[in-house]
């Protein structure tokens, strides 16, 4: 069995209307240490380009008693894709669009699609991913949920307009 053969998908998504500006939602979501603290981490390195572009980063998640590092790189600015790569054989891939027009409430669209790929290095490992599969995307999406909406919220308020879902 190869290593692609072997490999969990897990895909989740999630969207929310914004009031801020599409230039504010961009530079918010390219801010790595601002994205790294709003979502409890720590960031340990931080390199950028000479436009002042996010080029790689490294950062420590934990949940719980468990810290977790991780090697984030920016793939595209446009829609703003990151990848991560953990420990493992863990990868992520972060998409981020921000739509063009605004609603009736001056409110712009901001989808999020998160993958995250395992590729488990045992047959037991794999089978365990395999199975608790469904399990884990569903707590995924819930974390996406949370964690976007919140970064949502936070957006308005740094850009001075409150939220009125």
């Amino acid at each position: 069995m190869t290593a692609s053969d072997r490999r969990v998908t897990l895909d989740v998504a999630h969207q929310e209307r914004i009031a801020a500006s599409r230039q504010q939602i961009l530079e918010a979501e390219l801010d790595v240490a601002w994205n790294v603290r709003e979502a409890g981490h720590r960031l340990d390195s931080l390199e950028h380009d000479e436009a002042g572009l996010p080029l790689t980063w490294e950062m420590t998640a934990r949940a719980g008693l468990v810290r977790t590092a991780f090697r984030g790189e920016l793939v595209a600015s446009d829609p703003v894709v990151m990848r991560a790569l953990g420990p493992r054989r863990l990868v992520e891939t972060c998409t981020t669009t921000v739509g063009h027009e605004a609603d009736a409430q001056g409110r712009l669209l901001v989808q999020w699609r998160l993958v995250v790929e395992i590729t488990p290095t045992s047959a037991l490992e794999h089978w365990l991913t395999r199975r608790l599969a469904p399990w884990q995307r569903r707590s995924l999406q819930r974390s996406l949920a949370r964690q976007m909406t919140r970064w949502a919220a936070a957006i308005e308020a740094a850009s001075g307009v409150s939220a009125a879902n």
